[in-house]
Parts: structure tokens; sequence; C-alpha cells
């Protein structure tokens, strides 16, 4: 099944929602678990962006990933961080107003796809949303 994931700064968590035609559910608010994906598509609207960035407006979704929901669990987000097989993906349109797109952390190589992807969602991650984003290289 089709699912979309971001990060949410009001709830300090993952927020996914159920993509699949058809099928209407709320959304589900993430806490200390690590989801696992496929075929995944980054998407940030252009609008959106332009307004968080620029001009300071409240925040909004404006970006989020797409992608075939395989499996759940939980793990340290260690396991991936310290990986030589993933490597963190990130979207901050405050801290990097000129990347309206996703990108690898530690190059800024700028993502649109994935083949496997892992959301950590834990207080561990130490960050805004609590979530954090792998990619398999």
């Amino acid at each position: 099944m089709r699912y979309s994931i971001h990060g949410n700064l009001n709830k300090k968590c993952g927020s996914l929602k159920n993509r699949t035609k058809g099928i209407k559910e709320p959304v589900e608010h993430v806490f200390d678990s690590v989801l696992y994906f496929e075929n995944v598509e980054f998407k940030v609207q252009a609008a959106g962006h332009r307004k968080i960035a620029f001009n300071g407006a409240h925040r909004e979704i404006v970006a989020y990933a797409v992608g075939d929901l395989i499996s759940r669990g939980s793990a340290s987000f260690d396991l991936f961080a310290n990986s030589s097989d993933y490597v963190q993906v990130s979207y901050n349109p405050v801290d990097n107003p000129t990347r309206d797109y996703f990108y690898v952390r530690a190059t800024g190589e700028k993502v649109t796809h994935a083949k496997d992807m892992v959301v950590v969602c834990s207080a561990s991650c130490n960050n805004r949303t609590n979530t954090k984003v792998y990619i398999k290289i």
C-alpha cells in the first residue's frame, strides 16, 4: 500500500497517511518506530517552499515522501546513522532556503527517488520532528 510520511513539527513525530486510492484513513502519528519503504518518491511543493523559505510563512506540510510501506518495527536510529549502507536525507526550507528539494545531508546531493527508505521516529533522533530519514545507497 502507498503511504506518505513527513516529520510533524507540532507533535514531534512522523505523520503517516495511507495514499492508496479509495482508502480513507486518518493520519497516524508515529512514535518510537522504524518504518521501511520501497519505491519512494520525495515531493516538495514549490509554492509552499517559497512561502516558508523567503517570506517566513507559517510552517505547513510542503514536503513528504511517498512509497510502499513494507514493514515497521523498532530500532535505535544509530543502527542507520553509522551504517555504510545508508545515507541520511533531509529537507528544511528555513535552514536551507535555496534547496527546494530533499538532499543527502552529507553531500547536498538532490534526491527525488529511492528504491529503499527507512524512517526512524524516536525522541532519540534529537531534532525538531524526532524523525530521521535514511535511504539505501
